[in-house]
């Protein structure tokens, strides 16, 4: 309860368990789903990393040769 309003701690996407960056950025149902979407569209084989700076070193890692690698870099804060 913040400022006696009940909040829920649940995910406000999914519902199915506690909400937590963790889980809303990584591990999440609809997030992730966001994720294959993308990478599908794009072709791309990549594997979810278990934590949030794992995910961003490794995307960061798979741009590297990105032809335009500020576009590539804002691809996970427009999912998240």
């Amino acid at each position: 309860m913040k400022k006696r309003i009940p909040l829920c701690s649940r995910c406000f996407f999914c519902g199915e368990t506690a909400e937590t960056v963790v889980h809303l950025f990584i591990h999440c149902k609809v997030t992730s789903q966001l994720w294959r979407l993308f990478l599908c569209l794009k072709n791309i084989s990549w594997s979810m990393p278990g934590k949030i700076a794992e995910a961003l070193h490794s995307w960061e890692e798979k741009g590297v040769h990105a032809k335009n690698r500020n576009n590539w870099r804002i691809v996970p804060a427009s999912i998240w």
